[in-house]
């Protein structure tokens, strides 16, 4: 019996996502971050690309070292914002 191999995987790099990056493949979204080094950082696995965004939210929102609870709320709002809007697009005419 022949066995399938995985079909190869693609690369989303967008300024807005960085440092980070999403892998992608027919089964799920990865979302990796490079060092400084060239290692590459896994930090999980998701099903959605919406999940793996809002990961990226909750990581660049803690590099963002707040430390009252309203500072973070706003820090993620405004980053969730700026990654959100950045790919909202028109569906009006489809």
């Amino acid at each position: 019996m022949k066995r399938k191999g995985r079909k190869s995987r693609n690369q989303i790099n967008d300024p807005i996502l960085e440092p980070f990056f999403i892998q992608y493949d027919e089964c799920n979204y990865s979302l990796c971050e490079k060092s400084n080094n060239d290692t590459i950082k896994t930090y999980g696995h998701y099903s959605s690309l919406p999940l793996v965004l809002l990961k990226i939210c909750q990581l660049q929102t803690k590099k963002e070292n707040c430390s009252l609870i309203k500072e973070y709320i706003n820090s993620y709002n405004e980053i969730s914002n700026k990654v959100i809007n950045k790919f909202k697009y028109d569906t009006s005419n489809i």
